[in-house]
């Protein structure tokens, strides 16, 4: 005869139960907290908590309208992320796929390990460091054209003959 199966049981407390004596409600996730702050051209948005389906639902909106509102786009510090899944994954890429539209980045300026595990096993963290800056037309000295050599055909290599040509033998 089959042994019955142990049931997991959800700790007491005012989270075990809906208060009236019915089932035990769902786990409440720590929820996300950003905080913004603007200086220079870029936003600086700091993240705090679980990045999951519900909590990343949550922060989201606020999250585009910093990108919206920066002039060259969001650095990303979410080194106090506890936790994050692929729905946080979806999530950055949404803002950066906004940010790229607009001609503006998203950057992960500081992650914790959750958030680097997450990048390192997706192969996606290339698409979150910081852009080239573009060089200054006013200050980078112009190059013309390269002068004509007049020194006549290029000696043969060191290396041997170049290829389809015979050695010759003196």
């Amino acid at each position: 005869m089959p042994e019955a199966a142990h049931r997991a049981r959800l700790p007491d407390g005012p989270a075990a139960g809906n208060g009236n004596g019915g089932p035990p409600a769902a786990y409440t996730p720590s929820l996300s907290r950003a905080g913004i702050s603007r200086g220079g051209d870029r936003t600086a948005v700091s993240v705090h908590g679980e990045l999951d389906l519900g909590t990343c639902g949550k922060i989201e909106s606020g999250l585009r309208d910093a990108v919206d509102r920066s002039a060259r786009g969001i650095d990303l510090h979410l080194g106090s992320v506890t936790f994050c899944d692929c729905s946080a994954l979806n999530m950055l890429l949404r803002l950066r796929q906004r940010a790229v539209v607009q001609g503006k980045s998203v950057v992960i300026a500081s992650g914790s390990r959750a958030v680097e595990r997450l990048l390192e096993l997706t192969e996606s963290r290339e698409l979150f460091v910081p852009p080239e800056p573009q060089p200054d037309p006013a200050t980078e000295p112009h190059l013309g054209p390269a002068p004509e050599s007049h020194l006549g055909p290029a000696p043969e290599s060191h290396l041997g003959p170049a290829p389809g040509r015979t050695p010759t033998r003196p």
